[in-house]
């Protein structure tokens, strides 16, 4: 029975083999007992020894090769060859045979075999349960993964609100410029409408937190496309408003979108300023 002492020393001497040799040249070990940690601790008299991407492999007397995991070289960073080979690939992926299902690669559970031959890359996938828990799929290699692999399907955005058409229907169509502001807005721009209001309009708030606590800073009306559907017929298609003081409001009005979109713009900018 080997002590502790022993196996201490025995590991020590396999560092001081693999130290002594370059990264890619062989390990002449012949007639030498070392250690093998492939299962239950073994001993073997060594035929050979050599290292593959910083991990020894020792050859046993039956000509089979064994991984010593935990012995890696000390002079060359310890890159994770498992970890090489995931980062072939993205965090999460879908496969062909199971389309909708949500797969990874288990960092934990994948190795480097010596099936068929020394060296082989074994990953190990996981597949996401209804649950929310991943549970383990398939032992396959990089090249399988890559042949069956594809893409997630990203998520579509949710659709944007829009109260305008439900508040005062399709005649009173949004040109694009206003519709590219709803659609970019970081949440301080929100389609206000109101049946009750004369037209429809977005609010701008320099800060998202203030909305539904106080009225837009800045505002971009738009009335319906024809003259002919307008409350008041003569009126400019677009006004904006800037509330600089609640009781005498700044307003710019215009048919041309243009000149409301730069209104707007430079009321934005006053309003954050003024914060």
């Amino acid at each position: 029975m080997k002590t502790p002492n022993h196996l201490k020393q025995m590991a020590a001497d396999i560092r001081e083999l693999v130290k002594a040799c370059g990264p890619t040249e062989k390990i002449e070990a012949q007639n030498q007992t070392l250690c093998s940690t492939h299962g239950d601790v073994d001993w073997y008299q060594i035929l050979g020894a050599k290292i593959y991407r910083n991990t020894v492999y020792v050859q046993g007397m039956d000509g089979k090769w064994f991984m010593l995991r935990e012995y890696r070289l000390s002079k060359v960073p310890a890159a994770s060859p498992v970890k090489e080979a995931m980062n072939q690939f993205p965090a999460e992926f879908g496969l062909k045979a199971f389309p909708g299902r949500k797969f990874r690669i288990s960092e934990q559970k994948s190795y480097v075999g010596d099936y068929p031959a020394p060296g082989t890359m074994n990953l190990y996938t996981q597949g996401l349960m209804p649950d929310g828990t991943w549970m383990d799929f398939c032992k396959c290699t990089p090249a399988e993964l890559q042949s069956q692999m594809v893409e997630l399907e990203q998520p579509k955005p949710a659709a944007l609100p829009e109260y305008w058409l439900a508040e005062f229907g399709a005649k009173f169509q949004p040109p694009a410029e206003v519709l590219a502001l709803l659609a970019t807005s970081d949440g301080t721009i929100t389609d206000d409408s109101w049946h009750n209001d004369v037209t429809p309009h977005l609010g701008f708030y320099p800060k998202a937190d203030d909305r539904g606590m106080r009225e837009a800073e800045v505002e971009l009306w738009w009335d319906a496309v024809k003259p002919e559907d307008r409350e008041y017929e003569k009126a400019s298609r677009f006004c904006v408003t800037f509330h600089r003081d609640l009781d005498d409001p700044e307003t710019f009005c215009t048919d041309d979108i243009t000149e409301a979109m730069k209104a707007f713009e430079d009321f934005k900018l006053k309003a954050q300023v003024n914060q």
